[in-house]
């Protein structure tokens, strides 16, 4: 995700990475929201994290980009439901 800049179109991130394990779309006096989130596998170190980034598209351009890191002991596959500081839009 180090190549997705602000300003970047929805179609050309979707291009670059592929289709989002998840979105959210939402519209505001006509001003159009969509969230997309990616999820990857980091290893720092001796460390493994689940990072999911997030992206905010305004009128599908983006607009903010979100991480929150999950550190997985032991390296096992955990699954974590929390939300990811959405306080939209």
């Amino acid at each position: 995700m180090n190549s997705v800049r602000l300003g970047d179109s929805i179609d050309s991130v979707t291009k670059k990475y592929g289709n989002p394990f998840k979105n959210d779309v939402y519209n505001q006096n006509d001003i159009y929201l969509t969230k997309i989130y990616y999820k990857e596998v980091v290893d720092v170190s001796t460390y493994i994290y689940m990072l999911t980034t997030v992206l905010t598209f305004k009128d599908s351009i983006l607009i903010n980009i979100e991480q929150k890191e999950n550190y997985l002991p032991d390296g096992k596959n955990i699954i974590s439901v929390e939300p990811v500081n959405d306080n939209t839009p």
